[in-house]
């Protein structure tokens, strides 16, 4: 219970007690934001930080959450650490979990227990130690460290020449394990053509079992088949709905979550992020509980609300960025236009992952911003752009 209370508290904090959209301060809206807790520091409890560069030099006595362009830490993490950008370095210590996702994430350095990350290329290379399991997911994968349990990936293709203590599990296109590498349990890959299995001799000490999977011949429409398509259509069409019903009822708390996307992504990535892990494990933890139980089915309704309303906001922001509207009749034009753009986005293989799980995070923590900025009366709301 101890446990589940310290995932919990860094997202009511952040909700409730929050003053600004980063640790720096907002600064100009065009200039870029960095965020630097220098080698001589050191952080007593949580961290958070946001911006266009954030680097942890020193030490943080308790758990990292940040979110920036480019994410470095060349320091110490006693704790947990919770990290989303555009390119993520891990070079110093993080002496408990590992979580991350971006476009370009590599492990040089220690974790403590277990490392869970995603993003188009992933290195952990030879330098890094991972004490517990590693659960990765990319289009390119490098495992060079050492992993002292399980290990479980999928993506495009994945390499392994490092150490890994358990079994290794692998779903996508290749793998292969290069000379050098040491896989003390077995290895079962699931790939669609066998030859894209290479593994080397005398790299897996325990079984090897590769599973070749049969193409679909079923009719496709726009790559989805049939019943996929016509509910991504029917879930098009609701967004559009929802996106025209609140801009009538609300349209300033519609336009200022868009803007808010706008003026501060990784302040949104970041609150996107912690929401979407802790929220259902507070509802979770609230339902445990005989008086807690009302609360907690309303916070899971709330989390789920939420999540639907994510992947309307993307499509408004690319609305009031493209055409940008002047009345609120333009702008229910504008976001249906965006969302129709952003949903098109979707169907196009790879990019269409990354756009939804861009909405989720993006527009979750825009509404989580929105709603902390109404929760805080001293905190003056962004002008809508309507």
């Amino acid at each position: 219970m101890k446990r589940v209370l310290r995932m919990l508290l860094p997202t009511a904090l952040v909700l409730l007690t929050a003053g600004g959209c980063n640790e720096s301060g907002n600064g100009n809206d065009g200039a870029e934001r960095r965020v630097v807790l220098s080698a001589e520091e050191v952080h007593e409890g949580w961290f958070f930080a946001s911006g266009d560069q954030v680097m942890i030099l020193g030490t943080v006595n308790g758990d990292v959450y940040v979110a920036g362009g480019t994410v470095r830490i060349d320091g110490t993490v006693n704790g947990d650490v919770l990290a989303a950008g555009g390119k993520i370095s891990i070079n110093g210590t993080v002496t408990d979990d590992l979580r991350a996702a971006g476009g370009n994430i590599e492990c040089n350095g220690s974790v403590g227990k277990n490392v869970s990350i995603a993003g188009g290329s992933l290195q952990v290379t030879k330098d890094a130690e991972i004490g517990g399991g590693l659960l990765a997911a990319g289009g390119e994968i490098h495992l060079g460290g050492s992993v002292q349990h399980d290990v479980m990936v999928t993506g495009g293709e994945a390499q392994l020449s490092g150490l890994v203590g358990g079994n290794v599990k692998f779903s996508g296109g290749g793998i292969a394990t290069i000379h050098g590498a040491r896989i003390q349990g077995g290895l079962q890959a699931v790939v669609a053509n066998a030859d894209r299995a290479q593994i080397d001799p005398g790299t897996v000490d325990g079984t090897v079992e590769i599973t070749v999977t049969k193409p679909d011949t079923r009719g496709f429409i726009l790559g989805l088949s049939p019943i996929r398509f016509w509910l991504k259509l029917i879930w098009a069409l609701s967004l559009i709905v929802s996106a025209i019903v609140l801009i009538l009822l609300t349209p300033a708390t519609v336009g200022n979550a868009g803007q808010t996307v706008w003026l501060h992504p990784w302040w949104c990535l970041l609150l996107g992020f912690a929401g979407f892990l802790l929220t259902p494990i507070a509802a979770v933890a609230l339902c445990a509980t005989f008086i807690g139980l009302p609360l907690g089915l309303f916070l899971l309704t709330l989390y789920f609300w939420f999540l639907y309303l994510s992947q309307m906001i993307l499509g408004v922001v690319v609305g009031q960025r493209v055409f940008m509207p002047g009345s609120t009749g333009r702008f229910i034009l504008a976001a249906v236009a965006g969302i129709i753009l952003v949903q098109v986005l979707t169907f196009v293989p790879y990019l269409g992952v990354l756009v939804i799980v861009a909405g989720l995070l993006l527009g979750l923590g825009s509404i989580m911003e929105v709603l902390r900025r109404r929760l805080g009366p001293d905190v003056k709301m962004s002008p809508p752009i309507v």
